[in-house]
């Protein structure tokens, strides 16, 4: 474990069954299509929690000013120590480039802070967790002590800049807090713009409260999507879940915030995508998968970011994660993927079971065009031993036919049902022996693919795919 803290704008929502089969090659838009295992729901806004107002509802501490109105040091699921809090932008304008001095020292009065590089140093200057902050709103900020146990510390405002850039608002709606007794904290809901003007979503903070409304950890969300269409999308583009991941501590409160920082936008790509998901499930493992394909309708090739979001019966979000596609899609392709980091599912057995629908949307802000790429021939695939826990083991070889070297070639294996629907996608990176694939030479590839245990894996097939870009 490590510490991470559409012009058709699409954020597309699928409704339909699958649209490609299995092939020698990723097969276009247009291929038989075989029936999806279920339908995905549209979305459905349900009331907005209960927790503290954006913006205050009377005069707080710090009005008129850029201060820390609140600071709590805790013992966090790792062993180190944090300090966390809020900053409140009391002022009538923007700030950005906001730097915090902290001060920490143990029980000798020896300072256990440290700067960028690991030295401990009297004063370390950091950010909050979002890089502006609007007039009258606040941003938490958190930070890790692990160079000794501190006894006294300090958090004070050293600098900020005007920030004239126009902020936008966004609702957060469909919210849970979920604590898996070990100290991890998962924030997920979703974002919603209720504007009439696209909006860009940069960044996402979530934050624990206690039963005072206080803030007791809190970390940046990696998982949400950049931009949501104006209010009223007749596909619901203009909402998208979110999920923060929060190392905290040992002790369970009751209740969340969320801090968005939104502006008016809108993406730098204009393409068009079709997803498809074509099989779910959860892994002997505890991980939940959506496998599924994305499909170009544009013009441009590209790699693109995937969203999904479970959600409970409610219509609340259960968890959200997004990945790239491991292979970059030309002009009428589709692409397999999987996504399979649901972290909150992970940590607690039960949510899997809460998750009743779930949706598939395209990041606008997550798409990597390409002005070339190459299809390259893959070959003795063979499955190499069907592992404890549901892993299957590919190996083959990948021939590099560009007639140049490559510094790597992307290899994605997929499994079809019996019915010649994608249940299964696995994907690796093969590199030369000597960190280049020299033109006409081959070089070996290990894929593993997680497989739904329920289905009879004796009926299973698959094909491997493979490219390089430049």
């Amino acid at each position: 474990m490590k510490r991470w803290g559409g012009i058709v704008w699409v954020l597309v929502l699928v409704l339909a069954g699958c649209q490609s089969g299995p092939g020698s090659q990723p097969a276009t838009a247009g291929a038989s299509a075989p029936t999806a295992t279920f339908t995905l729901s549209a979305p459905a806004a349900t009331a907005t929690p209960t927790v503290p107002p954006a913006t205050p509802t009377a005069t707080p501490v710090g009005w008129g000013t850029v201060s820390i109105v609140q600071s709590d040091l805790y013992r966090d699921n790792f062993g180190d120590y944090q300090i966390t809090g809020l900053l409140f932008n009391g002022t009538a304008q923007g700030i950005a480039k906001i730097k915090l001095e902290v001060r920490a020292s143990d029980k000798n009065g020896r300072s256990v802070v440290t700067n960028q590089i690991a030295e401990v140093v009297e004063v370390a200057e950091v950010a909050p967790l979002l890089e502006r902050v609007a007039p009258n709103s606040y941003a938490p900020f958190a930070v890790v002590i692990n160079a000794g146990v501190p006894v006294t510390y300090s958090v004070a405002v050293k600098s900020y800049q005007p920030d004239k850039k126009p902020f936008a608002t966004v609702q957060l709606e469909n919210a849970q807090l979920w604590h898996d007794g070990d100290g991890n904290y998962f924030v997920v809901g979703e974002l919603v713009n209720t504007g009439a003007q696209t909006v860009s979503v940069e960044q996402v903070a979530g934050a624990v409260l206690d039963a005072e409304g206080l803030v007791r950890a809190a970390g940046r969300a990696a998982f949400w999507s950049e931009y949501l269409l104006p209010a009223g999308d007749a596909e619901g583009r203009e909402r998208a879940p979110f999920s923060a991941w929060i190392y905290g501590p040992f002790k369970t409160y009751p209740a969340l915030a969320v801090y968005p920082l939104a502006v008016e936008g809108a993406p730098r790509e204009a393409l068009d995508y079709q997803l498809t998901l074509t099989h779910r499930f959860v892994d002997s493992g505890g991980r939940y998968h959506l496998v599924g394909q994305l499909t170009n309708t544009g013009s441009v090739t590209a790699s693109v970011e995937v969203l999904g979001g479970l959600y409970d019966a409610a219509g609340r979000v259960v968890d959200a994660y997004k990945l790239y596609t491991p292979l970059a899609a030309g002009p009428g392709e589709s692409v397999p993927f999987d996504l399979a980091g649901f972290e909150a599912v992970a940590h607690l057995d039960s949510l899997a079971d809460q998750v009743a629908t779930c949706r598939l949307l395209v990041n606008p802000g997550g798409i990597l065009t390409w002005r070339n790429v190459y299809a390259l021939p893959t070959r003795n695939l063979r499955l190499v031993e069907k592992q404890a826990g549901g892993s299957w083991h590919f190996a083959g070889v990948v021939d590099n036919t560009r007639g140049k070297p490559i510094s790597s070639a992307e290899v994605v294996v997929a499994l079809y049902d019996a019915e010649a629907t994608l249940v299964g996608v696995g994907f690796a990176s093969a590199y030369g022996s000597s960190g280049k694939i020299a033109a006409g030479s081959a070089t070996k590839f290990d894929v593993y693919v997680q497989v739904d245990p329920a289905l009879d894996a004796s009926t299973l097939t698959y094909r491997a795919f493979a490219q390089t870009t430049d």
